[in-house]
């Protein structure tokens, strides 16, 4: 049984080494072309632009970890079902509970990456981040603004100077998106004019701010279809790369706290609840943070517990008739994993909405998994069919069998006319 261990172990881990390869060079492939115009066309470093890559990697990891897992058991255990080395195995003894045993082994080594990545390595991802992105854009706006040009220095944000100096710049336009901190009032466009700007950097906060002199201030409300225009003497307004408010800030430090700090975060705020020393508009804000908070570590917890709940579904569906094609386990996996995280943002998306709470938004899902997953193994160690996969099965077959048919009359009619 060991030697069997270990060859469907090594099986396993083949395909996840090379499915990991596989995605995260098309991850970085798809990078190239943001690298190059912004190295290009902004004057920001190649080395900081691939460092702010690799710092999205966590991310990116936390969501690939599970699927890569899916299809790797589908991939293995589906190669030895069709090659009837499955058969071979229950003739010797060897049943579908001691076949788990491997799967489940490197579903959990999954799921304690996966754990580690989330708890810890993102984190500290979203901290760099933020620190890179402070220091692109500090650079941007001290280096990179040319003078009577327009340039899409920021998204959503458009300027043109006319001149500039050490003590700061002239003549500047700006065309912007705007939206109230709070949400009070709706998304505008508009255009500042200014007569002198100067960059201000909080190195704390990690913000960049543009103060303006002089100018006025056009927004054009798309809700109402109306026109203003504010006359000002000093206006502050934010430099990021992505536009930030009140409920961003606290989603920001949720992103950037690692478990230990959010259990804290979490106590602090839950003191501060029952101590009833808030005002009504503090207990609005402290409920949302809660929320947030909650939400984060729910949420952190639960992604990886997709490694071993993947698993459950991918050893009895990879058990497959010997006739299956080869397409099978990589549509298998598209749709599973599809299914899975679709319930996920789906539970977050209600959380966020009130309508559930926030334990509930990742762990209902978890729970559904985790009980059809039982039930396909149990299905699979009575020996039986499962209704719905054994139908598609069917199509798949014929739809492979009429693909092959015309193509061997295809090939055919080519011989007969040459």
């Amino acid at each position: 049984m060991r030697t069997i261990s270990r060859y469907l172990l090594s099986e396993i881990a083949s395909v996840f080494a090379v499915g990991m390869v596989i995605i995260t060079l098309i991850f970085f492939i798809q990078k190239i072309l943001v690298i190059t115009e912004w190295a290009i066309n902004r004057g920001v470093g190649l080395l900081d632009i691939l460092r702010l890559a690799i710092y999205l990697l966590p991310v990116l990891l936390l969501i690939i970890i599970p699927i890569v897992t899916l299809f790797a058991v589908l991939i293995a255990v589906g190669r030895l079902s069709s090659d009837s080395e499955i058969i071979v195995m229950k003739a010797s003894g060897i049943g579908l509970h001691q076949l788990a045993v491997p799967v489940f082994l490197f579903a959990s080594l999954s799921f304690l990456l996966t754990l580690y990545t989330s708890l810890f390595l993102l984190p500290g991802a979203n901290r760099r981040t933020r620190e890179l992105q402070y220091t692109i854009v500090k650079t941007l706006s001290q280096s990179a603004l040319p003078t009577r040009t327009f340039l899409e220095l920021l998204p959503d944000q458009v300027f043109y100077v006319r001149d500039k100096d050490p003590e700061g710049l002239h003549g500047v336009l700006i065309f912007q998106d705007f939206e109230d901190d709070e949400g009070l009032i709706p998304v505008r466009t508009g255009l500042v004019v200014a007569e002198d700007a100067r960059f201000q950097h909080d190195p704390v906060r990690l913000e960049n701010f543009l103060l303006l002199k002089k100018g006025l201030l056009y927004l054009h409300d798309l809700e109402h279809e109306r026109d203003q225009v504010m006359e000002f003497q000093d206006c502050l307004t934010r430099l990021d790369l992505k536009s930030k408010s009140s409920e961003q800030d606290i989603k920001t430090e949720a992103r950037e706290n690692d478990l230990p700090g959010l259990i804290l975060r979490l106590r602090r705020l839950k003191h501060d609840a029952k101590s009833g020393l808030l005002n009504e508009l503090e207990r609005d804000k402290n409920q949302d943070a809660l929320k947030t908070f909650r939400l984060e570590l729910n949420e952190r917890l639960a992604f990886p517990c997709a490694c071993i709940l993947l698993a459950l579904w991918a050893l009895p569906l990879g058990l497959q008739n010997p006739r299956s094609g080869r397409l099978r386990p990589v549509i298998l996996s598209m749709f599973v994993s599809l299914l899975f995280y679709y319930l996920m943002i789906l539970g977050k998306a209600l959380a966020l909405k009130g309508m559930i709470p926030p334990s509930a938004a990742f762990w209902v899902p978890s729970a559904f998994f985790l009980f059809i997953g039982i039930y396909l193994f149990e299905l699979k160690r009575r020996e039986k069919a499962i209704p719905v996969l054994s139908l598609l099965e069917e199509y798949m077959f014929l739809l492979q069998e009429l693909l092959r048919q015309r193509r061997k009359k295809g090939s055919g009619g080519g011989n007969e006319d040459s």
